[in-house]
């Protein structure tokens, strides 16, 4: 079953918290399953990128609201769940 992810702010969410987590991993030296170069993860990711609707991108187009399957819903939950336990492993005031 797929599912859509209608609104543009959720999608700049989930892509800035992405983000976030894979310049923490690198901050920390740290590995973050969102960074691997794996055909779905990257889907995923770009999915996410056009979903926030920049209209530098866009360029005025149809609101482009992404459709996610089970798998890849999965996929996002893993990523997450990942960047969450990075940021509870590191000590950020050691962070260089």
């Amino acid at each position: 079953m797929a599912d859509h992810i209608s609104n543009s702010e959720d999608c700049r969410i989930l892509f800035n918290t992405w983000n976030f987590f894979s310049d923490l991993a690198r901050t920390l030296n740290e590995k973050f399953i969102g960074d691997l170069d794996e055909k779905q993860i990257l889907k995923i990711y770009d999915k996410l990128s056009y979903g926030c609707n920049l209209e530098v991108i866009n360029e005025g187009k149809e609101k482009y609201s992404p459709c996610f399957d089970d798998d890849e819903r999965k996929k996002i939950i893993l990523i997450l769940k990942n960047g969450l336990s990075i940021l509870d492993r590191g000590d950020l005031r050691h962070a260089q």
